[in-house]
């Protein structure tokens, strides 16, 4: 494997991330480099989250990082390369200067940064935040079917494909939990506030948000949403 550019690298981040080459496959690599990890990281896992990986790829109790990203994408093997990034494996490795690390390979997708993508069609475009809004709600509840809920959604951990931007894919799963320790309600202003980060009027994405609430049965029932507190649902909106 070589690498050939980065996506996010530097002292002081959780994890390096760098697009590489596996012969004629393009892939991302994401670096648990421990020596980089900004102090008290360790304590983002929980006792809880530890306990969920059946076999950890690791022993070193200073590359407990990786834990929970390995939990999550173990659960999430059936909308890998869906919603989800396809993952070729987690590898145990040493890096030049001898550091051990955790290197977890992934589906490389090139992808548009989101404001570009509000820049395009408009921040006031409503056909727009619908489709985009709508593809987050369910890539989201399509990770809670697999027993998984991100605890850090956000513009900055999803991708809007070169080739279809209005279908996200959700990366980033080192800050997740087991939807039986979640409050599925939250993904309401947590959806609402990564649509406000991407650019998009705040507005028409809480008009958005409230119309697919009052009117569908099915969209409350996704995330536990009460049908007879409105007045919640709108502070959680509006408190984003």
């Amino acid at each position: 494997m070589k690498i050939i550019g980065k996506i996010q690298a530097g002292r002081d981040l959780h994890a390096q991330v760098y697009v590489a080459s596996l012969g004629d496959l393009k892939v991302a690599v994401k670096i648990y480099q421990t020596s980089w990890t900004p102090p008290g990281s360790i304590s983002l896992l929980s006792d809880n989250a530890v306990n969920l990986i059946d076999q950890p790829e690791a022993s070193d109790e200073n590359l407990q990082l990786f834990h929970r990203e390995h939990w999550a994408y173990k659960r999430m093997l059936p909308i890998q390369g869906v919603v989800v990034p396809h993952v070729h494996g987690f590898f145990e490795v040493s890096l030049p200067h001898g550091e051990p690390a955790i290197a977890l390979v992934l589906e490389y997708i090139p992808a548009m940064h989101p404001k570009s993508y509000v820049t395009v069609i408009g921040k006031k475009n409503e056909d727009g935040i619908g489709r985009l809004g709508s593809e987050l709600a369910l890539a989201v509840h399509a990770i809670h079917s697999c027993d998984v809920d991100t605890l850090d959604l956000s513009s900055r951990n999803v991708l809007l494909p070169n080739d279809d931007p209005a279908s996200p894919i959700l990366i980033d799963f080192a800050v997740c939990t087991s939807l039986r320790n979640s409050v599925l309600h939250l993904s309401v202003p947590n959806i609402v506030r990564t649509l406000c980060d991407i650019g998009f009027s705040q507005d028409i994405i809480i008009q958005w948000m409230r119309e697919r609430l009052t009117e569908s049965a099915v969209w409350r029932e996704l995330f536990d949403v009460p049908s007879d507190d409105w007045d919640w649902v709108e502070q959680q909106m509006l408190h984003h």
